[in-house]
């Protein structure tokens, strides 16, 4: 069998990720290479908590084109002893055993985990349907579906220890009081169970989704992963005239924004006003959402950044223009990765200029 090696270094960010990993396996694929694909990570200092979704993705998308399961090798070096022990605590080779996304040639426990606070709210969780016929069940509904109890507890279980964590460490760094701290522990939860819903739901695939508190840059990463169908094909049933995947997640932020209720709309509204960031990455496009004065032109007259603006309005034709202005960086187009993919970035010490919008 033919076995190709690809060695990575450094840290290893979302960006890298889909520049350099999925454009080497996408490269590999138009080949028609057929055999093993070793990802060589021994001198990788660094996994940010937004690749590690999509990379255990990644396991079945180069099985399905490949022909054959990935290794993941981590040789002794000077900086894979931090990068196991942190791949160890947020499960991450547990979860490539279990699911058997990649073969594992490495000692997953060297390098004992260290003692923190704050990385005790660093974690991945999967979640996949009971059966075919629970999502057949949700289906025939005709209310929004719900998530079978065994998949909610999950969900709540885990980020009710993650945001325990967040708040009896922020406390110590923010002034924020405990009525405002469970807010954005119930925002951060429902964020959650909308993403999850969605990918359960409409992608019928099973979904990662990753929870972290970066302590340097005081930010909480929520990244969701899912193998399943994207936007498009689930949009185009009632939307005829959605024609790609960039139109189509658009569609899909305002399909309920009129609704009471949790929706993907209040995820990225709430994000948002938050000065957050969301990532939306739909099998060949990925959207940019952001309230930051770096990344657009000029402020709105209602002192919002544009893209709150037009989130606000519920306007889509608005949205989907001033995306394309920013065409290569808040609106990328072919970079195939199936599924869809969500990161949202929530800082902690929320900015207070623009009061406006929030």
């Amino acid at each position: 069998m033919e076995v190709h090696e690809l060695k990575y270094s450094g840290t290893i960010s979302i960006f890298y990720f889909y520049d350099t990993i999925i454009s080497e396996i996408n490269s590999l694929k138009a080949q028609g290479f057929w055999g093993q694909i070793i990802l060589d990570f021994s001198d990788v200092e660094k996994l940010e908590s937004p690749v590690i979704p999509n990379l255990l993705i990644l396991g079945n998308y180069i099985n399905d084109c490949i022909g054959n399961k990935p290794l993941i090798y981590i040789d002794e070096t000077r900086t894979s002893g931090a990068l196991k022990r942190y791949l160890y605590k947020i499960a991450f080779f547990n979860l490539c055993e279990q699911n058997e996304r990649f073969y594992l040639d490495c000692d997953k426990y060297t390098g004992w985990p260290e003692t923190s606070e704050m990385d005790k709210a660093n974690t991945t969780v999967y979640f996949q349907p009971g059966s075919l016929d629970e999502l057949d069940e949700w289906q025939k509904k005709m209310e929004y579906p719900k998530l079978s109890t065994r998949i909610w507890d999950d969900i709540y279980n885990n980020l009710y220890n993650f945001a325990s964590n967040y708040l009896g460490c922020y406390q110590k760094y923010t002034k924020y009081n405990d009525v405002r701290s469970e807010m954005e522990s119930n925002m951060a939860l429902s964020m959650i169970h909308e993403v999850v819903k969605n990918s359960l739901s409409h992608g019928k695939s099973y979904s990662y989704v990753t929870f972290q508190i970066d302590r340097s840059y005081k930010k909480i990463y929520l990244t969701f992963s899912d193998y399943g169908v994207g936007f498009l094909k689930t949009i185009a049933e009632k939307e005829k005239n959605v024609k790609n995947e960039g139109m189509a997640i658009i569609k899909g932020i305002f399909a309920r924004a009129e609704e009471s209720g949790y929706g993907l709309f209040e995820v990225v509204s709430k994000s948002l006003q938050c000065f957050g960031v969301v990532r939306i990455h739909s099998n060949d496009t990925k959207i940019v959402l952001t309230n930051s004065e770096e990344d657009v032109e000029e402020i709105g007259d209602d002192g919002c950044y544009p893209y709150l603006t037009y989130v606000k309005r519920h306007d889509f034709n608005g949205l989907l223009k001033k995306l394309y202005k920013h065409k290569n960086y808040n609106y990328i187009e072919k970079c195939f990765f199936p599924g869809v993919h969500v990161e949202i970035v929530l800082p902690i010490e929320i900015k207070t200029r623009n009061k406006r919008c929030l």
